[in-house]
């Protein structure tokens, strides 16, 4: 399997496990869900499972759009194994920066903070590749999460899904996206 399409099913895994979940019923996704205090008793498995979690399928469709956006604007910077480990190291900084830095947020679900993370990886990617997309990208990423953090999130999103816009996970997707560029980021993709 060639590089290109190996990252394509990888990706529509990643996209698939989303769909999946919220499928299942809700006392199951309650179970998957990061939940602060669940996870400081010992149910760790929340860390790595509430990215697939979301309130309802309009938040499932925005994160799907932000998703697919990212891939098809970035996704020439990337390789199976950076899209993978951008997806774990994003996950993981997602869910440990909430647990340890933002301990004020009791609850978390969705995509976004992988977004994020992939979207830095690609990005961080087309710089060391010194091609201008990936200056450009890492610019506005840069530029949306610092709005996120003075201003919070855009209304056109907290009217759709309340205050479970959880702009930390974006701040803290970028750095494990951004790791995982860095570390995978001096072979080109195939």
């Amino acid at each position: 399997m060639n590089t290109w399409l190996a990252t394509t099913v990888a990706a529509g895994t990643i996209m698939a496990l989303a769909v999946v979940v919220i499928l299942l019923p809700e006392t199951v996704a309650d179970r998957l869900m990061y939940q602060r205090l669940a996870v400081l008793e010992g149910q760790w498995w929340r860390l790595l499972t509430a990215h697939w979690v979301h309130l309802d399928r309009a938040h499932l469709l925005i994160n799907m759009v932000g998703f697919a956006a990212v891939l098809l604007v970035l996704g020439r910077f990337l390789s199976l194994s950076s899209l993978l480990l951008a997806t774990v190291l994003g996950g993981l900084a997602v869910s440990l920066g909430l647990l340890i830095l933002s301990p004020q947020i009791p609850w978390y679900v969705g995509l976004s903070g992988l977004v994020s993370g992939i979207w830095a990886a690609a990005a961080a990617r087309g710089m060391l590749w010194r091609n201008w997309l990936g200056f450009a990208a890492v610019a506005l990423l840069v530029a949306k999460l610092v709005w996120e953090q003075m201003e919070g999130a855009p209304a056109s999103l907290t009217a759709e899904l309340g205050d479970a816009v959880i702009v930390d996970a974006h701040l803290y997707g970028m750095f494990g996206g951004l790791l995982a560029g860095l570390l995978t980021g001096f072979r080109r993709a195939g």
